[in-house]
């Protein structure tokens, strides 16, 4: 097993005129989640609780540094369906991608006496995620 280090992922975002930029400058973590609904089947003659598999879900989420640049193209895609691109092991080809669509739901930017300011971002994943490798 080979293990990678972090420091070498990268996420594209498509901006608000539909080309793809990459964040990974403005960021220090990138993650993507996925998860599966599940729905509860029990009845009366179930001896425990009994599920069955709903429907895929999935959030990409990411926290770094302000920059009015990453600033600018976030705010303007806000509440907009856009592709996405995440690299776990860096935009290298034959390296593992996935790819998706999402809709950016929450942008914060907070900053604080003692420290850099702060830039976190929420996307939702809207329709399938798709697990590729970078051509």
């Amino acid at each position: 097993m080979a293990f990678v280090h972090g420091k070498d992922a990268d996420l594209e975002i498509q901006n608000a005129a539909s080309a793809y930029v990459l964040l990974s400058s403005y960021i220090a973590t990138a993650g993507l989640s996925r998860s599966i609904d599940t729905a509860d089947v029990t009845n009366l003659a179930s001896g425990a609780k009994e599920y069955i598999p709903g429907l895929a879900d999935g959030t990409l989420s990411v926290d770094g540094y302000f920059d009015s640049a990453a600033d600018t193209i976030l705010t303007a895609i806000q509440g907009m369906t856009r592709g996405f691109y995440y690299y776990p092991e860096g935009k290298v080809s034959g390296k593992p991608r996935k790819s998706g669509n999402c809709i950016l739901t929450t942008l914060d930017v907070e900053a604080g006496v003692d420290g850099a300011v702060s830039l976190s971002a929420e996307f939702q994943v809207t329709g399938a995620i798709t697990d590729g490798t970078h051509p």
